[in-house]
């Protein structure tokens, strides 16, 4: 029996494509989430059940320092390869974030996306020792704490309906990690 190729030339692995599995059956292995896979929150993609909290909350933690460290290493680690934003516009867009945070002004919600979603994928690149080393942290609370960030602040700029670009970009960077 010859082998099976999809679009791209790879070969298909036969047992990931059954139309449908007998009762009882288990799931491939390869339609399976890897252990590295993170849910997004309930009320992501329905919408937040309640009001939001303050960005405050999800900034628990994060300094001007930590928040800069977690910016170069979205810069050295995800950027490279997931080109979501033009850097110097979004640079633009981060130091506007703590303009707005300095002067006890909410920054625009698709900027907290943008922000918030480049901290997350950038403390996902991390393993546990640089997190703690570099950040004096948790890596899960860390990941925890920014992914509800991210799903909160794009709750707060209507992903689903908007035609604004960098809420979009928003969303491809937290689809990204």
């Amino acid at each position: 029996m010859s082998p099976t190729y999809d679009d791209m030339g790879s070969v298909l692995n036969p047992g990931c494509f059954r139309t449908h599995l007998p009762p009882g059956a288990s799931i491939p292995s390869c339609m399976r989430p890897s252990e590295v896979y993170l849910p997004p929150a309930d009320g992501l993609l329905l919408g937040q059940a309640m009001k939001p909290p303050p960005l405050g909350y999800f900034l628990d933690g994060i300094t001007k320092s930590v928040g800069d460290h977690l910016l170069r290493r979205y810069l050295l680690a995800v950027h490279p390869i997931a080109r979501c934003v033009h850097w110097p516009s979004f640079h633009a867009q981060y130091i506007s974030f703590w303009d707005n945070i300095h002067r006890n002004n909410e920054p625009r919600a698709p900027t907290q996306a943008l922000v918030f979603a480049a901290w997350f994928t950038a403390a996902v690149s991390l393993d546990e020792q640089q997190v703690q080393m570099e950040l004096k942290a948790n890596k899960a609370d860390l990941v925890q704490q920014l992914q509800l960030g991210t799903e909160t602040a794009l709750s707060k700029a209507n992903f689903l309906k908007t035609t604004k670009v960098d809420t979009m970009q928003a969303f491809i960077m937290y689809l990204v990690q």
